[in-house]
């Protein structure tokens, strides 16, 4: 399920919440002042790696750096 902001017409607040596509545009509480929060654009966050931080996550065992031989 996708995540939107939503920001408080009050108070400025965004918070996030986890919503379907069909319920995006429904209002919801503040959670810091109770008013009313709108729908509110966000840009995508984009997570780059370096070519040794994905094979490190794509090859060691655990998680503890060991690299596996089999």
């Amino acid at each position: 399920m996708p995540s939107y902001n939503y920001t408080c017409k009050d108070c400025d607040n965004v918070q996030v919440d986890f919503r379907s596509m069909a319920d995006r545009k429904k209002p919801m509480k503040c959670c810091m002042c109770g008013g009313k929060a709108l729908h509110s654009i966000s840009f995508p966050s984009i997570q780059t790696m370096t070519k040794d931080e994905r094979w490190v996550r794509d090859h060691e065992v655990n998680g503890n750096g060991v690299i596996s031989n089999g």
